[in-house]
């Protein structure tokens, strides 16, 4: 199952689902590396990937990544 994106501050997102593990999960597209993100409900997963984009320009930021 593949939900419409997440976008936030310029950054897109994409979800899926786990019947195995019953959760939310996605991961942030187009950029350097690897950022992942998840949830129980798709609240919570919405949450976690507006977490992990800001987490990912402070990172950008500290090592003044393109």
């Amino acid at each position: 199952m593949s939900e419409k994106p997440l976008y936030y501050k310029r950054y897109t997102g994409n979800i899926n689902y786990s019947s195995e593990d019953k959760c939310y999960y996605g991961q942030l597209q187009n950029i350097n590396g690897l950022v992942d993100y998840c949830g129980e409900m798709l609240e919570e997963l919405k949450t976690d990937f507006k977490v992990a984009v800001d987490d990912y320009i402070i990172l950008k930021e500290a090592h003044q990544l393109q």
